[in-house]
């Protein structure tokens, strides 16, 4: 079923766009930048907030996507009103520890179901509250956060024209690289904690990030190869992730809620 507040936000989305869409063009033409670098690595582990749900939804709580795409300040109240509807449609999470496998597995794909459902209707509700350009950038970034976990995306899988064969060889090369993953972490933990040691574990797992890169690009054909690139679009630096406390973007704010909230301009009068 669409959000509860979908049509209202549709129909506020489409006003906003019909009068702000002169100015944000201006806007992305003189003020447009893009940064440097390569974006995240082309994990093997499931991509930037793997489970968290939201897909593209997901990056616009981080400040510098936000001013990547020059969000205004009406697109962000509508985006927190998305972001509150599917807050609270998550399914309730439980005592992990208590369950049994059985149990985990019914969860797993419980969540696994709901969160394809809400990407695919944020998707559609982002559409209406971003102009084209910042939609189509939003999705690059996406692409690159993922790397080549992306090509189980099932709306980039569409754009590629991927066949059912080579979707189902991607998931599954996608699993074998996870499992490849998880046996090497493993094996780190039950190793020493020198450095010599974390230095040879960084270097095991560049190389089996690469390895794994390489054999689900080996699932798409030359021509495939080379669209999945240009959807990355222009290289966008993430920034780094803060593991020590409150997370980057966040609810309207660079540190989430409390933190220092960036400037806006004024709404007209």
């Amino acid at each position: 079923m669409p959000h509860k507040t979908l049509s209202a936000i549709f129909t506020i989305a489409l006003l906003l766009a019909t009068v702000a869409a002169t100015g944000l063009q201006a806007q992305q033409e003189e003020g447009g930048r893009r940064r440097g670098g390569g974006g995240f690595p082309g994990g093997f582990g499931g991509g930037f907030n793997r489970g968290g749900g939201g897909g593209p939804l997901a990056l616009l709580r981080i400040n510098e996507v936000r001013q990547e795409l020059k969000v205004t300040e009406d697109q962000q109240e509508l985006i927190d009103i998305l972001n509150d509807e599917v807050r609270e449609s998550r399914p309730e999470f439980g005592n992990f520890r208590e369950m049994s496998e059985a149990e985990r597995a019914e969860w797993s794909a419980k969540f696994e179901k709901w969160n394809t459902e809400q990407t695919a209707q944020a998707r559609e509700t982002l559409k209406t509250i971003l102009d084209e350009g910042q939609y189509k950038r939003l999705e690059q970034i996406h692409v690159q956060t993922q790397g080549v976990n992306a090509l189980v995306d099932e709306q980039v899988a569409k754009t590629l024209k991927l066949t059912p064969e080579q979707v189902t060889k991607l998931k599954e090369t996608q699993e074998a690289n996870r499992e490849a993953t998880r046996a090497a972490m493993r094996e780190a933990f039950q190793g020493g904690r020198d450095s010599a040691d974390r230095t040879a574990m960084r270097e095991k797992m560049e190389t089996l990030r690469k390895e794994s890169e390489a054999k689900m690009l080996a699932h798409l054909t030359p021509e495939q190869q080379a669209e999945f690139t240009e959807l990355k679009g222009e290289p966008f630096a993430m920034p780094t992730p803060d593991f020590g406390g409150r997370g980057r973007g966040g609810r309207g704010g660079p540190e989430g809620r409390g933190g220092d909230r960036p400037e806006r301009p004024e709404r007209p009068g």
